[in-house]
């Protein structure tokens, strides 16, 4: 089974963001990257796309098959895209994002990733806190990754850069 990372390249202003997932399957890189490519399509719907100020974008979408004993990158791919926020607010500043966990069957530390999402516009949050809208945004676009996966014959796992091991992930939140 072949072991990816796909990376999602950004830009807000004055600032580039990226966040990356790792996946394991049966299918060739190009085939993996066409997965990613659609999993970002599902991931930016439009629930999505209004919790974001409209000078976030994503703009490039990359796949590396990757060698499991030792983590290095055999090959790679990559796909220009342009997924353009649509809320008209200011963005909030690059500091305060938020944070998707990745929890796997293991009850430690291992069994626990994370990525960061871009920075939402100001009127996404109140109190200090994502506003109910913006958190079910960002769960159910990530949910529909992890679907598109599957569907493309995938499985969302954490990779260990020290063991090399890898664990499926079983939740998001």
């Amino acid at each position: 089974m072949a072991l990816f990372r796909h990376i999602v390249k950004g830009v807000f202003p004055g600032e580039v963001w990226t966040f990356g997932l790792h996946t394991t399957g049966s299918i060739t890189l190009n085939a993996a990257q066409a997965a990613w490519v659609a999993a970002i399509n599902d991931f930016w719907s439009t629930e999505l796309a209004a919790v974001y100020c409209t000078d976030v974008e994503i703009q490039a979408l990359s796949t590396a098959e990757l060698s499991q004993p030792t983590g290095k990158q055999i090959t790679r791919l990559e796909t220009q895209v342009s997924h353009v926020g649509t809320n008209a607010a200011a963005c909030l500043p690059f500091q305060i994002a938020p944070v998707v966990s990745l929890r796997t069957a293991l009850a430690t530390r291992a069994g626990r990733g994370r990525f960061y999402a871009p920075s939402p516009a100001v009127d996404q949050q109140a109190a200090g806190k994502l506003i109910t809208t913006a958190q079910t945004a960002l769960l159910n676009s990530t949910v529909a990754i992890f679907s598109a996966f599957t569907g493309a014959g995938l499985e969302g796992v954490l990779y260990s850069r020290t063991t090399h091991d890898t664990q499926p992930i079983v939740s998001v939140d």
